[in-house]
């Protein structure tokens, strides 16, 4: 009898903490679905973040290779389901800095970085280091002078002459689209040394690590003084009022070469809705913009009460960068310039983009996946 007694005492409280910890766990699902409804505006709360916003895509995103579906919670930053959650040894050093640092004790990752410019290194950079951070394995950059010159913590690179050695010898593997994310870069056998190529655009690649990237890309001091001057200044002249930056290119955009690939620039139509829908929000509001091409901006983005600055482009484009990144939100057109200053801003930007910046069934179309959502970030809003 006692025997039963206590068994059943015994059940009861098994069954108590059981439905704590449902409860606790219930609890903390809850509240990341509240973290990931979709951006807040910064500055104004007009917009309900849980209301579908204009041009805005699908919030799950599937991104498809041979043999492997990856799907994505466009709300929450989900990892792809197929990619292991083993332990991995941090890229990082344990110092305040931000560095990514190599251990030649690991397999190697390499990539040599192509001949484009600051925005498509940006990009090769943060992949290859999502790469080796997923695989578990180091890193090696053969042609790093353009990164070590920008940023403020580049990457330590231990032991180069092995390193190189090693990858000169090591078995490589092109991305098969520049602009989408290629799962069959994690399902290979990757257990050896690999040279990896080659723009690798896609913020899939360095999804879990896209917090670290967001210190990691922090520009040299001297960058950041340089554009700093220019927002105080604006910010000075006008006070309590919203920044957005705007990026346009043109240039090599409008060359008929390009445009026969499938590029596509931006229209006037299109920044009259863009710039409308900001005015839309904010009460207060001043348009920053930069591009290749100012005197098209100062003739297409019509000012209304005065709110239009157009900026001459500085001799650099890490400068330039840097001053639409200390914008609150931003308006970008075509190329990786304006996606990294986009990415740069801090905290929870509104981000507006040219939805139709290639042109459909274009032999360019096919380094994208559909809507562009592997290039694109989650919450960016499309028009």
């Amino acid at each position: 009898m006692i025997a039963g007694v206590l068994f059943l005492a015994l059940l009861c409280g098994a069954a108590v903490v059981f439905l704590c910890l449902m409860l606790q766990s219930n609890i903390a699902y809850n509240h990341l679905r509240h973290l990931g409804t979709g951006p807040r505006m910064r500055g104004e709360k007009v917009l309900s973040p849980q209301k579908p916003l204009p041009g805005a895509a699908s919030t799950t995103v599937h991104v498809q290779s041979p043999g492997v579906v990856v799907e994505l919670d466009r709300r929450n930053g989900s990892k792809p389901k197929h990619f292991t959650g083993r332990d991995k040894t941090t890229l990082f050093s344990n110092s305040s800095k931000s560095s990514f640092v190599s251990d030649p004790s690991k397999p190697v990752i390499c990539h040599t970085f192509s001949p484009g410019r600051l925005g498509n290194h940006l990009f090769e950079y943060a992949s290859i280091l999502g790469l080796a951070h997923k695989l578990n394995k180091t890193f090696f950059f053969e042609n790093d002078e353009d990164i070590q010159k920008v940023l403020k913590y580049p990457p330590v690179q231990n032991d180069r002459t092995e390193l190189k050695a090693r990858c000169h010898k090591a078995k490589r593997l092109e991305e098969r689209y520049l602009c989408r994310y290629d799962g069959n870069l994690l399902t290979q056998d990757l257990a050896g040394d690999y040279s990896i190529g080659t723009y690798l655009q896609s913020w899939v690649y360095f999804d879990e690590i896209r917090q670290e990237m967001k210190k990691a890309v922090t520009f040299a001091d001297g960058i950041v003084q340089n554009a700093t001057k220019v927002i105080d200044g604006l910010r000075k002249k006008y006070p309590n009022t919203i920044f957005v930056g705007v990026h346009n290119r043109r240039g090599d955009m409008t060359n008929k070469g390009f445009a026969s690939q499938g590029y596509v620039t931006a229209t006037p139509d299109f920044f009259k809705r863009a710039l409308t829908y900001f005015r839309s929000i904010f009460s207060r509001v001043k348009f920053i913009v930069l591009g290749d091409d100012e005197q098209w901006n100062k003739d297409n983005l019509h000012p209304v009460n005065d709110d239009v600055i157009v900026l001459k482009p500085s001799s650099s484009s890490a400068v330039d960068i840097q001053i639409l990144s200390l914008t609150d939100h931003m308006i970008r057109t075509v190329g990786t310039f304006g996606w990294w200053a986009a990415f740069k801003i801090p905290g929870t930007p509104t981000v507006v983009y040219l939805k139709d910046f290639v042109r459909k069934k274009s032999s360019l179309s096919k380094w994208y996946s559909e809507n562009a959502e592997d290039y694109m970030l989650p919450g960016w809003i499309g028009l």
